[in-house]
């Protein structure tokens, strides 16, 4: 599809009407519509135009054309009833006002499916309808809205003295959920390519530079807390579940930590995990608890004798023991000195 902007060249040359470009008209080749038997766009089809990515535009056409050159008017910012179906990216979905709706690029199908792979944003729906995987007419505001799912990235600031945050996304969260999830954030990354060498792909990434002095300084941190006593089953900080990768995959690791100190290792705390309990009213029953069948073949594995293992006779006299408990039985791994 060509770009519809780019044959111009006399300043002053109209190319949009009213109210901030809203009206366009172009010849109907250059739009995408929904299919019908003559190959050409329809009055009151949803219809998009313009380059891949950004430069993608959509509306509504005002009326139906004979032929690929003729001259279609488009509206970008009007309200319009249209067909939308009531699906989204993970299938069925019931379309609530204010929810936004997308176009796919080519078949011009409106949903609530924001792949942008395939769709970009038509509009925002006024009224709603039953998540049954169909279509339905519906009130929907269509605003073309020329960055679609992409993000403007911006670099904030915080003032000296100040105690702030840059950016903050607070969600007020009301539902009442019997299966599924309520998540204030969630991202997804599709990953299709190949990679090779040492190439890398990370999800979420939290990179953290610091220049000044800071007490502590912690590059991603997680806190919970509950009001009003409510019911909870299960309660954690970071939760990591890992599905199969398949049998191509050469290590699996839930949590993989790396320190890379060198010469400027600290004297002190200097370990790969620190816990710390905070309540000296409620001591947790255990340091890790391994939980099922199947765990693990062993609780602890190097790859080479090394610090801390090495290879000598027992030291001098047993003066503590670690308690562990298995299946119920406690049992004592013995301590013994240098």
């Amino acid at each position: 599809m060509p770009n519809p902007y780019v044959d111009y060249d006399v300043a002053g040359t109209e190319i949009s009407s009213t109210y901030e470009g809203r009206h366009i008209t172009f010849p109907e080749s250059y739009f995408n519509h929904p299919t019908h038997t003559d190959g050409l766009v329809d009055g009151k089809d949803p219809v998009t135009f313009g380059t891949v990515g950004d430069g993608y535009g959509v509306g509504v056409a005002y009326s139906s054309a004979s032929g690929v050159n003729d001259l279609i008017a488009v509206d970008t910012e009007g309200i319009w009833a249209m067909s939308v179906v009531a699906s989204d990216d993970e299938g069925n979905s019931a379309i609530e006002i204010g929810d936004v709706i997308y176009i796919n690029r080519t078949t011009c199908v409106l949903s609530k499916i924001s792949s942008d792979t395939t769709n970009i944003v038509f509009g925002y729906a006024l009224d709603s309808a039953t998540g049954d995987g169909a279509a339905h007419v519906i009130a929907v505001k269509v605003h073309w809205d020329p960055t679609g799912q992409r993000f403007d990235v911006y670099r904030d600031y915080l003032a000296a003295g100040a105690a702030e945050n840059a950016m903050l996304i607070e969600v007020d969260d009301a539902t009442t959920l019997a299966t599924g999830y309520s998540q204030a954030l969630q991202t997804t990354i599709n990953a299709t390519g190949d990679k090779t060498g040492d190439a890398e792909v990370h999800n979420v990434a939290a990179d953290m530079a610091i220049s000044g002095d800071t007490p502590y300084a912690y590059n991603y941190t997680a806190y919970v807390s509950t009001s009003g006593n409510p019911t909870i089953g299960q309660i954690a900080g970071v939760s990591v579940y890992l599905d199969d990768p398949g049998t191509a995959c050469g290590n699996i690791t839930a949590i993989d930590v790396g320190l890379a100190g060198g010469a400027n290792s600290p004297a002190g705390r200097h370990c790969f995990m620190r816990m710390r309990n905070h309540s000296a009213g409620s001591i947790p029953d255990a340091a890790f608890q391994f939980e099922g069948t199947g765990n693990a073949d062993y609780f602890c594995s190097w790859e080479t004798v090394s610090v801390p293992i090495v290879a000598a006779a027992v030291g001098g006299a047993q003066t503590h023991k670690i308690t562990v408990r298995v299946a119920g039985v406690d049992y004592f791994i013995p301590l013994n000195t240098a």
